[in-house]
């Protein structure tokens, strides 16, 4: 009996099934394997947190001390992005990477929640807690809502994310009044910053706003 022998199309049939598969495959662990369980477990720390916060209140903590690294400092609420959308926002380390790999990330050096200056927090937007996957559906004039152990404050968007890409390197987004690297801040803002692809790569969309309402627990 003759073997069967694969023709060159066949060959080529083959190699598209087995890289079809191996997409497949790869798609199936960056959404399920790297995405959901941290997903779940940061959405269960900022409930957590903000159920503690709400049961007893904490008195607004001193600014000469800033928060230790790895703190969960405050919980963020984009309604534009649904009612249960909830993420804590941790006090990064140097490179980021532990809080982005458990929630959002609180740029050190840059002022806390209601704190006159730039709030600035960044989100991944593909793999692992992907708490900024949607942001670039913010719009001008929607809201942020920051909670923190004493304090709820709302922000309003005033740049959308669609509307403003940097370079990762382009760090006058995270200045006090951004773009304007000597002037001293006169308003809380915010700046939020994610990943423009869902593949790695240099460019970062930004949204910015301002406070407009603050109040205590």
């Amino acid at each position: 009996m003759s073997r069967l022998r694969l023709r060159p199309f066949g060959w080529t049939v083959v190699s598209l099934v087995a890289l079809i598969v191996a997409a497949a495959l790869w798609a199936g662990w960056t959404w399920w394997g790297s995405t959901l369980p941290p997903g779940d477990r940061a959405r269960a720390a900022a409930s957590s947190a903000a159920r503690s916060w709400s049961a007893s209140p904490s008195p607004s903590a001193s600014t000469s001390k800033g928060p230790a690294e790895g703190d969960l400092i405050a919980v963020m609420r984009i309604p534009r992005l649904g009612s249960s959308w909830a993420w804590p926002v941790y006090a990064s380390t140097d490179d980021a990477d532990s809080a982005l790999a458990d929630g959002l990330a609180w740029y050190r050096d840059t002022a806390l929640p209601g704190q006159k200056g730039n709030f600035a927090v960044a989100g991944r937007s593909a793999t692992g807690a992907n708490g900024f996957r949607d942001l670039r559906k913010l719009h001008a004039g929607d809201d942020v809502v920051v909670e923190t152990a004493s304090s709820v404050f709302t922000y309003r968007i005033d740049v959308a994310p669609a509307s403003l890409t940097v370079r990762s390197t382009d760090d006058w987004v995270l200045d006090p009044v951004p773009g304007h690297a000597d002037a001293t801040a006169q308003q809380p803002l915010i700046t939020l910053t994610t990943g423009q692809d869902m593949i790695a790569t240099s460019g970062r969309s930004v949204a910015m706003g301002h406070l407009v309402s603050a109040r205590n627990r």
